[in-house]
């Protein structure tokens, strides 16, 4: 049975008249990196993907634009139901206001065309993620080369920012202290809270019916790659396995291909430990994404570092219980609801599993507990945090 924690006071988008009465100005919502994207958007373009409805709910006056390397410039983009159609340039005027919630690193074109929409008199907003590859760049194949050039696109981009926002205090502090110490022109950050409802992005590769044979499951979502420490997961089950032979329910990994992933497929194929307790699935729907988290006795996240945890929020809101990392930025989810364990010590996630599956009646306190106090947050409510502060800012300006 579908189980989703209470609802937000309201439950509907805000009324256009409480995020800013009758004051109007055109504003550009860059879906670049939505443009070329393919399968189910995770991660940013997820972000990307689900705030230009929201804004488009919210504020319809809105106006969705791309760019990339080829096209140059900002081009106007329409939705359709065939995907999104790039249309004619954009011709900025005075007092435009162009909101990035991308990933602008992946074009070399993208501040040069910044500076030029600032020239005509635009304001320029970015949202921050995280600071992730240039602290830890031996996350990602191209590594140092990778970090660098990210670190200055975020001091770039800063310096061509009016205003920013910023997903957690935890990237807000990262960028205060790695970023903004080596600027002389930086804009304040804004510490918004991302959403955590679906919108149907497609047809399921993973059939329904095959979620239904699971079993009982427990469930960690995530990029495949070594940042995510997929790999503590399977090392925890590997000891528990021992403990508990015969006894334990499957451990499904869900997320799309990433890079440096510790082998995890080759991991569980040739472990005759491991092959009956895990699945591995790759590139499923929202559709299915809801069916899995409906269905799992609770959800692990032992992510090494994060800009926020989307999917300890995601289990929350479905009301299931998350055991989590206790680094960065996942502690300020939602600390007194959430189990937390060092993602560099295998034995306190055995510990924590352990406690959730084979202590009596803990899970189903802790389960009904987080139905009862946790309150989910829309993307409408992220756009309009967004949209209020930039016509704040606008007005006092």
């Amino acid at each position: 049975m579908d189980r989703e924690c209470k609802k937000n006071k309201n439950g509907i988008a805000p009324a256009l008249s409480s995020i800013g009465g009758d004051f109007r100005m055109t504003l550009y919502f860059d879906y670049s990196t939505m443009l070329k994207w393919s399968g189910t958007p995770t991660g940013v373009p997820r972000t990307v993907y689900c705030l230009s409805y929201a804004f488009r709910e919210i504020y319809p006056e809105v106006k969705l634009v791309g760019i990339d390397d080829q096209l140059g410039a900002f081009h106007h983009v329409n939705l359709t139901s065939m995907g999104a159609r790039v249309g004619k340039k954009v011709e900025f005027s005075k007092g435009d206001v162009l909101l990035s919630v991308g990933a602008n690193w992946a074009f070399a074109c993208y501040n040069a065309q910044v500076k030029l929409f600032r020239e005509t008199g635009g304001q320029f907003y970015q949202l921050f993620y995280d600071v992730i590859p240039y602290m830890f760049p031996y996350f990602y194949e191209q590594g140092l080369g990778f970090g660098d050039h990210f670190g200055s696109w975020i001091q770039e981009t800063l310096s061509l920012c009016d205003g920013g926002f910023a997903i957690s205090n935890c990237t807000k502090n990262d960028v205060e202290q790695h970023v903004k110490p080596t600027l002389s022109r930086h804009c304040e950050l804004n510490v918004v809270r991302l959403g955590e409802d679906f919108n149907e992005t497609g047809d399921s590769i993973v059939k329904s019916e095959k979620i239904l044979n699971f079993g009982n499951y427990i469930l960690a979502v995530g990029t495949l790659e070594v940042r995510k420490n997929q790999t503590c997961l399977l090392n925890a089950y590997r000891i528990l396995s021992r403990k508990y032979p015969g006894k334990l329910p499957k451990l499904i990994l869900v997320g799309r291909e990433g890079w440096i992933d510790g082998n995890l497929l080759f991991q569980v194929q040739n472990d005759r430990n491991l092959e009956p307790l895990v699945e591995i699935l790759t590139d499923t729907s929202d559709q299915v994404l809801q069916q899995l988290y409906n269905n799992c006795l609770f959800t692990l996240f032992p992510a090494l570092y994060e800009g926020w945890g989307l999917p300890v929020a995601e289990s929350l809101k479905y009301g299931k219980p998350c055991i989590s990392s206790n680094t960065s930025s996942m502690p300020e989810i939602a600390p007194d609801l959430t189990r937390f364990a060092s993602p560099y010590s295998v034995e306190e996630w055995v510990k924590q599993i352990e406690d959730l599956l084979f202590s009596q009646g803990k899970l189903k306190a802790e389960t009904d507990r987080i139905c009862s106090e946790y309150s989910p947050t829309k993307w409408t409510e992220t756009a309009t945090k967004m949209l209020t502060q930039i016509r704040k800012e606008l007005n006092d300006g």
